[in-house]
């Protein structure tokens, strides 16, 4: 926001050499479930993404969708590169805020302000493809037993797309999610997505350092800043707290509501199948819903309404039964 002065900012390099950019390695990772897949995207299992009264980040929202089941897997390619940082040496509140919290107190302090600000800026540039395939192969399942088989399994030593895999994309239903920051457009053919990943650095450094973006921000609570006054600022980690196990909760329970959803849908056989499935289905829904509602209170009132002692329990082992015995 704008309550913290920024005067005093130190910039500098991520990385060394001539390319320039502190670069993570680039990874290949299959996941299996929503689970591995938030891991693989370095993301949490975020409320912003979960519940809509947030604007959450891309790839959460994506890994937070509704429409996959257990079957589901994905192969993810990602890097991330640091060109520089700027930092903020001291922390100094504006005229205008420090006046507001004298005044007025911190709630009012908060409404202007919230208890956060941003302490540092990265950029570089950041690339994540999820390939989804709704069933597993056995060519991938099998060369995922290790990062590095699964890298030599999807790149030859120049960059593109093996045979191997280009004969299992073929005869596998893929849809493909590209997630960047930085860099040029993204190719549209899969084959020339996998060699523009394979040269991703070079993207965003060197010659291209000027297609660098910002790819993460760092922020501090209001407690570090000299305020000149008395009164504390409010702190919203029971709020953060209390939506971030609402957001796991519900994740959770999306991935059994896909898996009952498919079930129905199924040839499967078991007494009374259809009706006993129906009503795991409605039970599941309505927990979600009271998620759902608990997580507005707590937005709406995140000082009052965010009461982590009420929990939201998912009965996974009866759900689990009952999909393998209705399958």
């Amino acid at each position: 926001g704008n309550c913290v002065q920024k005067a005093d900012v130190t910039s500098f390099s991520g990385g060394s050499g001539t390319g320039g950019g502190a670069t993570s390695e680039l990874r290949v990772t299959y996941a299996r479930n929503r689970g591995e897949l938030t891991e693989a995207l370095g993301v949490r299992a975020e409320a912003a993404a979960t519940f809509q009264f947030f604007g959450g980040s891309a790839r959460a929202a994506f890994a937070q969708r509704n429409n996959f089941s257990s079957t589901s897997g994905f192969l993810i390619i990602s890097q991330e590169i640091i060109n520089s940082t700027e930092i903020l040496e001291s922390y100094e509140l504006t005229r205008q805020a420090s006046e507001i919290l004298q005044s007025r107190g911190p709630a009012a302090f908060y409404e202007m302000c919230g208890d956060q600000f941003v302490a540092a800026r990265i950029t570089g540039g950041s690339l994540h493809v999820v390939l989804t395939m709704m069933d597993a192969t056995g060519d991938i399942t099998k060369a995922s037993s290790s990062a590095a088989g699964l890298k030599s399994w999807l790149f030859s030593a120049d960059g593109s797309m093996t045979s191997a895999a280009r004969r299992t994309f073929e005869t596998t239903n893929v849809t493909i999610q590209v997630f960047q920051s930085g860099g040029h457009s993204v190719p549209e053919k899969l084959a020339d997505l996998i060699s523009y990943a394979f040269r991703f650095r070079s993207e965003v450094t060197g010659i291209n350092a000027g297609k660098a973006a910002p790819v993460a921000f760092i922020t501090k609570p209001y407690s570090v800043v000299p305020s000149g006054s008395s009164a504390s600022f409010i702190s919203l980690g029971q709020q953060r707290r209390r939506l971030d196990e609402l957001a796991r909760s519900h994740g959770s329970a999306r991935t059994v509501l896909s898996d009952l959803r498919l079930a129905l849908n199924s040839q499967g056989t078991c007494k009374n199948r259809g009706e006993r499935l129906a009503k795991a289905i409605d039970e599941v829904e309505s927990l979600m819903k009271n998620m759902e509602l608990d997580a507005g209170i707590c937005a709406e009132e995140p000082l009052q309404g965010c009461d982590e002692r009420k929990s939201h329990q998912l009965e996974r082992a009866k759900y689990e039964n009952l999909l393998r015995e209705c399958m």
